[in-house]
């Protein structure tokens, strides 16, 4: 005479939204110059279950932008990004001996605007990869491609390795020239730079599923991929390869109409590729004549006047540079140091430098690393040092 007694249970629908991470940072701008775009977003933390609702990836929801650098170009910057880069020329068979030696030398022009200092702080590396020499083996695998230069900051060196480079004339191995370009960003890369690799090639490639899958798993690491395909005519292959770059495509790829056309224009297109695929850039010109304007310049980032100058003023926080600026000519300092970012935003310290008119023009034909006049930059991550130009600080 046993008995059943029964009851209901997991009542609750099966169904659940998915999870989203926090807003991402800000990514760098697009472009150095004529208007970029910034953007954030959330990533799915956890799956959706059943019939459970997850917006899009590009929905408000989970995607916001906005623009940057929209002052206009000038046509002489250079690249002062914290940028790893990785560059990788296509020698393959299919460019012919010609339009390797024209590619080669726009990959040697092209470094010539990339800097690894700027007012003493470190800026760009660069690394380079030749492809198409590939080789299918015995066992079916493609050859790996040559490591011309590991990443460096010795931009001569790489500027030399370079123009050593010889036409392959093999197939267009591009996925173990990605898979290259990974390792060597894995192996010197640098933690706290945009970690980057840029393609230029004649827009043909072979595995397109190799490539494919190399190209989103380097994505998937937030590894930033460019593509410069240099092509006569716009066709299907193209159209896979900006599948490939870093999305959106129009900020990360750039077509080259032809070898003809780049072996006469190289500046031209050295200026396009810079300021569409590096964050940071400057125009000394520019940047020479706003100090000229404003009566003050950027001397050193990340760091205070050596001691040995004399005591800093303490002047508060004043919230501008310009504010600063002013604050510290009528205290009748020489120069001064200002705190961007941190817990001391918006401090102001009159620096003990005396600025003579040979050492502003010194500073403004040397925009790399300035000497401290007084010893060795004190160094402080919160802080910059500006120097001001000698004639307008009182009594002088």
């Amino acid at each position: 005479d046993s008995s059943v007694e029964e009851r209901t249970c997991n009542t609750g629908s099966c169904d659940r939204p998915c999870g989203l991470s926090d807003w991402s940072s800000w990514s760098p701008c697009s472009v150095a110059c004529g208007s970029g775009v910034q953007e954030s977003w959330k990533k799915v933390r956890a799956p959706a279950r059943g019939q459970g609702p997850c917006p899009k990836a590009r929905s408000r929801q989970r995607y916001k932008s906005k623009q940057c650098n929209l002052q206009p170009c000038a046509g002489d910057e250079i690249c002062i990004a914290r940028q790893d880069l990785v560059i990788a020329v296509d020698g393959s068979g299919s460019m012919g001996e010609d339009g390797f030696d024209t590619l080669r030398s726009f990959a040697g022009k092209l470094v010539t605007r990339y800097t690894s200092i700027h007012n003493g702080a470190s800026t760009m590396r660069v690394g380079v990869v030749l492809f198409g020499n590939g080789r299918v083996q015995r066992d079916g695998t493609v050859s790996a491609p040559i490591n011309v230069q590991p990443i460096t900051a010795n931009l001569t060196a790489v500027q030399q390795r370079i123009s050593s480079m010889k036409w392959q004339r093999g197939l267009t191995n591009m996925a173990q020239a990605l898979a290259a370009a990974d390792k060597m960003l894995l192996q010197g890369g640098r933690g706290q730079a945009q970690s980057a690799i840029l393609i230029l090639s004649d827009g043909k490639y072979l595995f397109k599923y190799r490539t494919s899958e190399k190209a989103q798993a380097l994505r998937d690491k937030n590894i930033h991929i460019f593509m410069a395909p240099i092509s006569e005519h716009r066709d299907k292959q193209l159209d896979v390869l900006r599948d490939w770059v870093s999305q959106p495509w129009q900020a990360n790829y750039e077509r080259i109409p032809g070898i003809e056309i780049l072996k006469y224009n190289e500046k031209m297109f050295a200026q396009k590729l810079l300021t569409k695929f590096c964050p940071l850039a400057v125009s000394l010109a520019t940047q020479n004549a706003f100090a000229d304007a404003n009566m003050y310049m950027l001397i050193h980032a990340g760091g205070t006047a050596s001691p040995a100058c004399g005591p800093a003023l303490n002047l508060g926080r004043v919230g501008s540079v310009d504010k600063c600026a002013e604050a510290s000519r009528a205290s009748g300092r020489l120069g001064f140091s200002y705190a961007e970012s941190g817990v001391e935003r918006g401090s102001c310290m009159a620096e003990s430098i005396n600025t003579t008119k040979t050492m502003w023009d010194a500073w403004k034909a040397n925009h790399k690393s300035q000497a401290n006049p007084c010893g060795p930059w004190k160094a402080n991550p919160q802080y910059d040092t500006y120097a001001l130009k000698p004639h307008l600080v009182p009594g002088q």
